[in-house]
């Protein structure tokens, strides 16, 4: 009984720090990394993955919306980590911290996806692997935000259910770009073949 309270009791306190931060701006210091995708991210240090917020430079007033898509250390005392493309239209500071308003967007006014384009996609072809990423997540030039993909290795035969989480450009090298995390499940080092399937809710 003491054990499923404790359970309960951790779930909850899990739980109310990410729903309590729903339309909470909070100011501070954030950094940026260099990305190799274009996709607009932050990584924080314990809001969900694919919360979006708004990040503003407090500098130049530059804005921006992004999405949760890796983790930071607690202890460094940054606000955000803010993947290249998104602190290019930012204009952040190059060779130091600089100062930023985030906003977390509430789920009841974020723009609603259309989950039936692309429902019975199929396609084979390269996977690029990036070295960003701590859940099986994609990027793909055409399905929406949040859909689900059975992705697998061709060369192996390894398979793994992913979430797209960001567009890419269309490009004839590489058909889906796959998240570290992903990557390791796949046995994929860099570039692998692959075939992906949308999955239907």
């Amino acid at each position: 009984m003491k054990k499923a309270m404790f359970l309960w009791v951790s779930l909850i306190v899990m739980i109310i720090p990410c729903t309590a931060q729903q339309g909470r701006v909070f100011e501070g210091l954030g950094s940026w990394y260099r990305a190799r995708n274009a996709a607009l991210m932050v990584s924080h240090p314990r809001l969900p993955f694919g919360t979006q917020l708004k990040v503003t430079n407090m500098e130049n007033n530059k804005e921006v919306i992004v999405k949760v898509g890796g983790r930071i250390r607690e202890d460094l005392g940054l606000l955000v980590d803010v993947a290249s493309p998104a602190a290019d239209l930012l204009q952040m500071n190059i060779a130091g911290w600089t100062r930023l308003r985030v906003e977390v967007i509430p789920r009841t006014t974020r723009t609603l996806v259309n989950r039936t384009t692309d429902r019975d996609l199929v396609q084979e072809g390269a996977a690029m692997r990036i070295d960003e990423g701590t859940q099986l997540t994609v990027g793909h030039p055409s399905l929406p935000e949040g859909s689900r993909i059975r992705i697998t290795n061709l060369t192996n035969g390894w398979e793994a259910v992913a979430t797209v989480l960001y567009r890419i450009r269309a490009s004839r090298s590489r058909i889906v770009e796959i998240s570290d995390a992903l990557g390791e499940r796949l046995g994929i080092d860099s570039f692998g073949n692959v075939r992906i399937v949308s999955i239907t809710e």
